[in-house]
């Protein structure tokens, strides 16, 4: 245990008020001014198995120097060690009532436990310790950031993140704290009550949450004029007190903070840099990392922290004196990583290369001094060297392709079983496709060759209700499905799964990844070009191969929406004929299509003039070609056929979609 450590004298009000034990009264505590020494203050470290040989006493130096930061004297510390922390007090009884005559006799009046803690653990080692205020290594941190938060964002982030992690600390707490104040752990909101009333406090927290949902939307416009300058922002990062508010200074003249102490500097700052090759960048000095950051702190601080995930590149600083630095490392890293900056670019900087316990480094490493300058020079050239890309290789596997020149089988697809065509038009046809509510409507003679369309999109109870319905249709002859999402090839099953325009099949990787889940054949997206279809060519692991299928004729959807597009001219589903059309600015009709009423339907847009390819089948390859339809009546239906099976010319306009663009 080590007592009297000094600590740089920091004058300051301490304002809280307590329940003292027994008196039937709150004692309150006011305009107590330290003016020659910090609060004296006993630090509590819990040495757990998990924890690795001297991790607790490096945890505890820490502590000590956020301690200091927060203008406090530590006067002793005190470590236990055990398996886990104690679930009523953190440490034991013995150790607790050793704390206790620590306090005693140093005159302790705070006490910061290196651990997040309960309520419960605050108001139970409060109550054994009597007059001496506890708190846990989080509140203090985030009284640290009360302390230097500048900007009114931060002031709000601020107060944001306290009272989602105090309030359940405050409320109901046997020493009532009426007021939050100037003392350690308790800045933030300043002198308004803070209410007992948990409605009250959600209420602020709103308030607190609009505030910066605004303040948000001005951050995203000055954003957006940083990506309109085009230049390359480059976010200086690091564990806290690392030396990046001394570099930014350095190259800038920013004047911002630079103090040899923890989070001296908490808001962002952003500088115009010109490098010595004439390139400019914006350099942006972000918030220090350290271990075990609050979570409330991280969500609050999201926005401010987020600057290095829109970075260009990521300048990390190191503190190269201290031996600690690989373990503050990997801290930093795992942040990046979870605010989504893990992927970017990363020059690695060793700052503080004056010091006399610098540690020994590879001699090719970028050793820097912001303070002297040292190195910067060295530092500022790494922009005009060429790096090379990270690549992987990979090898991809050979895959089959399609011979041109046969005639693909034909198949059609129907909206409903009203558009179904004489006999001799569906003996030539190899499969009928059918959404699966007009299952009752298909004619038992022609199940053996008709495939069940599953829904594009499901919302609701859509997806169950298409279960329950293929459970009703089992054993009545159809000859399978038609897929439209992952889902649907597990509880297709035992049908053959087709798949269908929902799986989106571009290329033969996707495709032979459809075979492993069991897919009989794919409808390849009409986005394809034909020379990029004739490689979707699946084969099944004995080498069988998986037909393919691809639209012939049919008008193309556009787009597929829940929100019906038709609504400007009809006010509700109540008596919509489930179809209409959307005029463009140049007089041409975009057909419109309802698959349900009400909010669980889709509706599809379809391009006026419809795809066609009868008189070029041979160029086609597939296995199958599907003619959809979708706005036709029966007998045009059958011109259509007629035209597909003597692969005729088309007798209107027609598109040949993107089959022969280049890719």
């Amino acid at each position: 245990m080590r007592r009297n450590v000094t600590a740089c004298p920091v004058s300051f009000f301490l304002r809280f008020s307590f329940h003292k034990k027994g008196s039937g009264k709150d004692m309150i505590l006011n305009d107590i001014k330290s003016d020659e020494s910090g609060v004296r203050a006993v630090l509590v470290g819990v040495d757990t198995s998990d924890m690795k040989e001297g991790e607790c006493d490096v945890s505890l130096d820490e502590l000590e120097r956020l301690a200091d930061t927060a203008g406090a004297d530590v006067a002793a510390r005190l470590v236990q060690a055990r398996e886990k922390p104690d679930v009523r007090t953190v440490i034991g009884s013995g150790k607790l009532a050793e704390l206790r005559t620590v306090c005693d006799e140093c005159g302790a009046e705070l006490c910061v436990f290196d651990c997040e803690m309960t309520p419960s653990q605050i108001r139970n080692v409060e109550d054994e310790l009597g007059e001496v205020r506890v708190i846990d290594r989080s509140m203090l941190i985030l009284d640290i950031f009360a302390q230097h938060a500048a900007t009114a964002e931060g002031k709000l982030q601020v107060e944001l993140a306290q009272l989602k992690y105090t309030a359940p600390r405050l409320v109901g707490k046997g020493k009532q704290l009426s007021r939050l104040g100037g003392g350690i752990g308790t800045r933030g909101p300043g002198e308004s009550k803070l209410e007992s009333d948990k409605r009250h406090l959600a209420r602020r927290i709103a308030s607190l949450e609009a505030e910066l949902d605004a303040v948000e939307n001005t951050r995203r416009t000055t954003r957006a004029a940083r990506e309109r300058s085009g230049l390359p922002r480059v976010a200086i990062v690091g564990y806290t007190n690392a030396g990046k508010s001394t570099l930014l200074n350095r190259l800038t003249d920013a004047g911002i903070l630079a103090e040899d102490k923890l989070f001296a500097t908490l808001d962002p700052t952003t500088r115009k840099f010109t490098l010595p090759g004439g390139e400019s960048v914006l350099l942006t000095d972000t918030v220090g990392f350290i271990r075990r950051l609050p979570h409330h702190l991280v969500k609050a601080f999201r926005s401010t922290l987020e600057e290095a995930a829109l970075a260009d590149i990521l300048l990390h600083i190191v503190d190269a004196s201290d031996p600690e630095y690989p373990d503050e490392m990997k801290v930093t890293e795992d942040l990046l990583t979870e605010l989504g900056a893990g992927g970017k670019p990363v020059l690695t900087v060793y700052n503080k290369c004056d010091k006399p316990n610098t540690l020994s480094f590879d001699p090719d490493i970028l050793l820097t001094s912001a303070k002297t300058g040292y190195g910067l020079d060295k530092l500022l050239q790494k922009r005009s060297e060429p790096a090379p890309l990270a690549t992987k290789e990979i090898t991809l596997p050979e895959y089959a392709e399609h011979e041109v020149g046969m005639i693909p089988q034909l198949a059609a697809r129907f909206e409903t079983a009203a558009q179904l065509p004489g006999a001799e038009y569906l003996a030539k046809l190899r499969y009928l496709i059918l959404p699966i509510r007009e299952a009752d409507a298909v004619p038992q003679p022609l199940r053996c060759k008709t495939l069940l369309e599953l829904p594009r999109a499901a919302f609701g109870t859509v997806e169950s209700d298409t279960m329950r319905r293929l459970a009703a249709l089992e054993g009545s002859g159809f000859a399978g499905v038609v897929a439209n999402n992952l889902a649907q090839f597990g509880y297709a099953s035992p049908l053959p799964v087709f798949g269908g325009l929902g799986l989106n099949v571009t290329n033969p990787m996707s495709a032979a990844e459809y075979v492993c889940l069991g897919a009989c054949g794919l409808l390849v997206q009409p986005e394809t070009a034909l020379t990029a279809m004739r490689a979707v060519a699946p084969r099944q692991k004995d080498g069988t191969p998986v037909p393919t299928a691809a639209l012939c004729y049919g008008h193309l959807p556009l787009m597929l929406t829940r929100a019906c597009p038709l609504r400007n001219v009809r006010t509700s589903c109540a008596g919509c004929t489930h179809k209409g059309k959307l005029r463009d600015r140049k007089g041409r009709d975009f057909p419109v299509r309802c698959s349900a009423p009400g909010s669980a339907g889709m509706r599809t847009v379809f391009n006026p003039v419809p795809l066609y390819m009868g008189d070029r089948l041979t160029e086609m390859p597939v296995d199958l070609a599907v003619a959809a339809f979708t706005l036709e009546p029966a007998d045009r239906v059958e011109d259509v056929l007629t035209h597909l099976f003597h692969q005729q010319p088309f007798d209107g306009e027609f598109t040949r979609g993107l089959y022969y663009t280049n890719n």
